[in-house]
């Protein structure tokens, strides 16, 4: 197991749960049932076949570049960064964010 987890977080019992719920749906639609597999995360039809609106591929059609693929500046958003040193660090006259790469590069 990876040591730099802490400890709650290491050797978890079994499979993730969203997973072996799909499983069983999967089982019991192959077995013929008449069942409604909520573990997708997704709308699909009667097919299992993802369901996208219309609507929806048009919008998205319409959008620029820069609006289907924003990227924050490389320092981070200053707003955000000040709202966030507000948020947590009231206190603190002279703190300051900072972005990082990711999660993982935070925790990291």
């Amino acid at each position: 197991m990876l040591e730099h987890l802490i400890p709650n977080r290491r050797n978890l019992p079994g499979e993730d749960a969203i997973f072996v719920l799909n499983a069983e749906a999967m089982g019991r639609r192959a077995k013929g049932e008449d069942i409604l597999n909520a573990t997708v995360g997704a709308l699909l039809d009667d097919e299992g076949r993802m369901v996208v609106l219309d609507t929806v591929m048009r919008t998205w059609a319409a959008l620029t570049s820069p609006e289907v693929a924003p990227y924050a500046p490389i320092s981070g958003d200053p707003a955000f960064l000040d709202a966030l040193v507000r948020r947590h660090w009231p206190d603190l006259a002279c703190a300051a964010g900072c972005a990082t790469p990711g999660g993982s590069g935070a925790l990291a």
